[in-house]
């Protein structure tokens, strides 16, 4: 497999960019660049007496138009989750070179962040953009930064044995964006013109944004824990979080909700689908005795939610249950899909 030359680590250094994250969230690289960029909390610096700032932030490298709404949803996600008020959007975009595509993307990533400010009522800075030698697809560095009251701070459910886990909208809707975009002659030649239409026709904002989910805080976030799911999929999130609590998780792979197109593209591609970017997909960790008043409240208020699993302390690895009629264990990625396939391509 073939990566850039340029790695992120040098990047930082030359743009003299600080990435930072002191949301919680399960820590993956946003691109197989390099998966050694260190992550340094920023300085939490008291603005008011009964408030602080925070601020975190996303690499993205995708080759699409949409650049610009998936970083900023994954950002948007975090701050609800953790219920943070954000107030201040700014970027960096790393494009190959001069062209009239790239000089599109970036207006398009522009365009994006506009209405996104506007429409959260945040204050944008103006987006650097730069040529930088040596990268293949264009790189968005966004940060976004706001206030966390002390009254909003809680004590964290901690993840442990017995608890059963319910995934919250399905997988995974930026690979039909992104594959769509890209290969769209491939999947023409496959599949019928009708299906290419209702890929270009998915809705990254319904499907990335979890702000439905969190009009349901104190009913589904009371004794329990939830994890936004990103780059890697479902499977690099799994080991993440039993590495994290030293305990075993247990997925019923028949269980698993996903976009039916999603679906469909990853079996053309050949892409594990489970390995792939579930961005707006979350896991909810919950004990066994609330499972089913959580489901009927996400049911009532029309958000996808399934079962799919539960922990265990009877080992500390990932398994499906029902694979063949055994269990067997999940493949743990080194990369998320998109990028293996799209840099064994380059």
């Amino acid at each position: 497999m073939k990566t850039p030359k340029i790695q992120l680590a040098h990047i930082f250094k030359d743009l003299e960019l600080e990435k930072h994250d002191p949301v919680e969230r399960i820590k993956w690289p946003q691109t197989p660049i390099d998966a050694g960029v260190k992550v340094t909390p920023t300085t939490q610096i008291v603005t008011q007496r009964d408030a602080e700032t925070v601020a975190c932030s996303e690499t993205v490298s995708y080759p699409v138009n949409e650049l610009g709404s998936i970083a900023f949803h994954r950002l948007h996600n975090k701050f609800l989750l953790q219920q943070l008020e954000p107030r201040l959007l700014q970027g960096h975009v790393l494009v190959p070179a001069a062209g009239v595509k790239n000089s599109l993307l970036t207006n398009n990533v522009l365009a994006d962040l506009e209405t996104l400010a506007t429409r959260f009522k945040l204050q944008l800075k103006p987006l650097d953009i730069q040529s930088y030698p040596g990268i293949t697809d264009p790189i968005l560095f966004l940060s976004l930064s706001g206030n966390r009251r002390k009254e909003a701070e809680k004590k964290i459910t901690q993840v442990h044995s017995g608890m059963q886990i319910i995934l919250i909208y399905p997988l995974a809707a930026v690979p039909i964006r992104f594959l769509t975009e890209l290969y769209a002659d491939k999947i023409s030649d496959v599949f019928d013109p009708l299906f290419l239409k209702l890929c270009t026709q998915v809705s990254l904002e319904k499907n990335l944004s979890i702000r439905a989910l969190m009009r349901l805080r104190r009913a589904v976030l009371k004794q329990s824990r939830l994890f936004l799911l990103g780059e890697g999929g479902i499977s690099r999130c799994c080991y993440e979080i039993s590495a994290q609590n030293h305990l075993g998780i247990e997925l019923d792979l028949e269980a698993l909700p996903m976009h039916v197109p999603a679906k469909l593209l990853c079996d053309l591609f050949r892409l594990d689908p489970l390995c792939i970017d579930s961005t707006g997909s979350v896991l909810l960790f919950i004990d066994a005795e609330q499972t089913e008043s959580i489901l009927a409240t996400c049911t009532q208020n029309q958000v996808a939610a399934t079962l799919i699993g539960e922990t265990t302390d009877s080992h500390d690895l990932c398994l499906f249950t029902n694979l063949d009629g055994r269990k067997s264990r999940i493949y743990k990625p080194q990369f998320d899909e998109l990028h293996r396939y799209r840099f064994s391509r380059l």
